[in-house]
């Protein structure tokens, strides 16, 4: 066994190929080749995929019978993906909303526009975004900077059903996913 110590005095990785080696000793003299290695340079930075998301979401309130289908977010929630050198893809998930034991009737929903299709949250983890782009710098993506009114995670009313009074909560799943 040979071992040493390499010092790379630069920013990049050097590659050391695999070179053939001999040993003469009194009693043998043997042949190899050393391993193919790398060497990391000074600043040789390490693949990145941060998930940041606000604590708390809110919905406008309704009134018995009321009729109104979607209900907007009454608070600023943020949701951002950080990268580097690492695509991803953004999934949520939600195990529904209850007041105690009651279900809240309607869906938590995202729409990517105004008028895009709404993808209706479950427990089966929904994509989101996703970036399958494999940035060489370090990238946020503000994920909730241009969600509207009527974009982004809202609240669904099933108005064929009554919702009890009280106040409804759960848990929002989030996970970025590296893509490759």
């Amino acid at each position: 066994m040979v071992n040493g110590t390499a010092d790379n005095q630069t920013n990049s990785a050097i590659t050391v190929d695999a070179e053939p080696a001999s040993f003469d000793g009194s009693n043998a003299i043997e042949t190899t080749s050393t391993p193919k290695f790398v060497i990391d340079g000074q600043n040789v930075v390490n693949k990145i995929l941060d998930l940041e998301v606000s604590p708390k979401l809110n919905f406008q309130s309704i009134n018995y019978g009321s009729t109104k289908k979607i209900l907007g977010r009454t608070n600023d929630f943020d949701v951002s993906v950080t990268s580097l050198k690492n695509p991803w893809v953004l999934r949520a998930s939600t195990t529904g909303l209850y007041n105690g034991s009651q279900p809240f009737y309607g869906n938590l929903i995202y729409k990517d526009s105004a008028t895009s299709d709404q993808i209706v949250l479950s427990s089966t983890p929904q994509t989101i975004d996703e970036d399958l782009t494999s940035h060489t710098t370090k990238t946020v993506d503000d994920i909730s900077d241009d969600w509207t009114s009527n974009s982004g995670l809202l609240l669904e009313n099933d108005t064929s059903k009554e919702n009890k009074a009280g106040q409804y909560t759960g848990t929002l799943n989030w996970t970025a996913i590296n893509s490759l």
